[in-house]
């Protein structure tokens, strides 16, 4: 377990925290800085607060100086549906890597971090915090959390978060949302970003046969005959789910982003965070 959590930190400073990329990634749209003045630059400056247009004219190397105005309150949660047992439980293990690399994001930052597991109940929450530990602890309880016969319980879910976050707060979802959220108050009071974890072959059906198919969130069982009627019907389904997924987020101004299993999800992510700002 140490190891995998090892990579993922390494990973995610590596896509997010190098100078090679020539900037640095914000967990959220806004700033926690405020534009102070431009000054000569010194060797101990970030050299990406570089104002290229006044150096070029005055030929002197100058920076963007900023106010310290606040720090941000992020809330990361995990939510533990059946859906996320798939396949050897990668989307599982793509939940708990996108989940991690939001945590270390924002602990770098220097943001206060809450984090929440939520299924039918709370299974944790970590109140807001700089404790580097938090990363730790809570992959150590997702890891071993199973996710099957569990779904989500919406209702429940904006109750607590209502109850425990009292400030204005940023709030990453991760699960794979193959049920209609309901976040009709929480959009009110939270800036809300959705991490949908997703696998290919559950949106478009590539087997054919007979299969006994069990509901991984309530452990039904049904034997089924897949054919290509089954397959058409199916994939309409899901594209009819998702489109209305897509219009829920959009009513209620929700940024949202697919993960898939197949894909690098540091790139994913990186790509969520410029598609907000």
């Amino acid at each position: 377990m140490f190891n995998q959590l090892k990579d993922i930190v390494l990973q995610t400073r590596k896509k997010f925290f190098s100078n090679n990329y020539g900037e640095h990634i914000s967990t959220v749209s806004g700033s926690a800085f405020e534009f102070n003045e431009v000054r000569e630059y010194t060797i101990d400056d970030d050299i990406r607060h570089l104002n290229w247009k006044i150096t070029a004219r005055t030929r002197t190397p100058s920076v963007n100086t900023f106010f310290d105005n606040k720090q941000i309150n992020v809330l990361v949660g995990y939510l533990n549906s059946g859906g996320l047992y798939f396949e050897e439980n990668s989307k599982k293990n793509l939940a708990l890597t996108v989940f991690t690399a939001l945590n270390y994001i924002t602990l770098k930052n220097k943001d206060s971090l809450a984090l929440l597991s939520f299924d039918e109940q709370e299974k944790f929450f970590f109140e807001f915090s700089s404790n580097k530990n938090y990363m730790n602890l809570a992959y150590d309880k997702l890891i071993t959390l199973d996710a099957l016969n569990t779904n989500i319980n919406y209702k429940e879910l904006q109750n607590c978060i209502l109850k425990k976050v009292k400030t204005k707060s940023i709030i990453f979802f991760v699960g794979d949302f193959l049920k209609l959220p309901e976040f009709e108050e929480l959009f009110l009071n939270y800036e809300i970003y959705c991490c949908v974890i997703r696998d290919k072959k559950e949106e478009n059906l590539s087997f054919h046969g007979d299969y006994n198919i069990v509901n991984t969130n309530s452990l039904n069982k049904k034997n089924m005959n897949i054919d290509a009627k089954t397959i058409k019907e199916y994939d309409k389904y899901m594209k009819d789910y998702d489109k209305k997924l897509e219009e829920y987020f959009k009513n209620y101004n929700i940024k949202y982003k697919k993960f898939y299993t197949h894909e690098n999800p540091y790139e994913t992510l990186r790509t969520f965070f410029k598609d907000v700002k």
